[in-house]
């Protein structure tokens, strides 16, 4: 639960200036998850990473530069699912 008046985007902040943001790094992926997405995308299969995550998520899973078609992520608290959005 969270206390009335937070500010999300200060605290946030506050968590990725002390260090402790969000991360995900090569290291946090299957071993085989790009030999596997890239044996699907050769197959003609349109590859897809959508779920509901933070923005900063979304960014650090596109930093990964996965062989896929389009990565969405859309935070949960400002948007409802399935949305246009997903549409790539």
């Amino acid at each position: 639960m969270l206390r009335r008046g937070i500010d999300l985007e200060a605290e946030y902040a506050a968590r990725e200036a002390a260090g402790r943001g969000e991360r995900l790094e090569e290291s946090d992926l299957y071993p085989d998850v790009r030999s596997a997405l890239t044996t699907l995308r050769d197959l003609g299969v349109r590859v897809i990473v959508a779920g509901n995550q933070t923005v900063r998520a979304g960014e650090l899973l596109r930093a990964l530069d996965l062989p896929v078609d389009c990565t969405w992520a859309i935070t949960p608290s400002t948007t409802c699912s399935p949305h246009v959005r997903w549409a790539c």
